[in-house]
């Protein structure tokens, strides 16, 4: 009888150090779930900062004239993005702006410029 309660009380030491070996497993895991989510957000909340940037200058390109923005024509840096500038046909100008490092598109529209909003007419 005395080698029965020893093995019992062996067994219940077991299982509360099965239970705690499981308990720091499940907790290291949520930890890194934690930390992997607070990256993704990261980088999802700097690509949309980008994209807004992207925007705001996307909205400059759109109020200057057509023969400003074929002066542009080509690839040039503007802040945080790459723009790509061309002219379609005489009043219609393509616009992207890709990203810097991956130069993937970000924002892309054509700007229709008519005569009468041109300089010098």
């Amino acid at each position: 009888m005395l080698r029965t309660a020893k093995w019992r009380r062996g067994g219940a030491m077991l299982e509360v150090m099965f239970a705690i070996l499981l308990l720091a497993i499940v907790g290291q895991a949520w930890i890194l779930l934690l930390a992997q989510q607070d990256r993704v957000l990261g980088r999802a909340r700097h690509h949309e900062d980008v994209v807004r940037a992207c925007g705001a200058r996307l909205e400059i390109l759109a109020a200057m004239s057509s023969d400003s923005l074929r002066a542009m024509t080509g690839a040039s840096r503007l802040g945080e993005c790459d723009v790509v500038i061309t002219p379609s046909t005489e009043h219609l100008v393509r616009v992207e702006m890709r990203d810097t490092t991956t130069h993937g598109v970000l924002l892309s529209t054509s700007l229709y410029i008519p005569s009468s909003h041109r300089e010098g007419e």
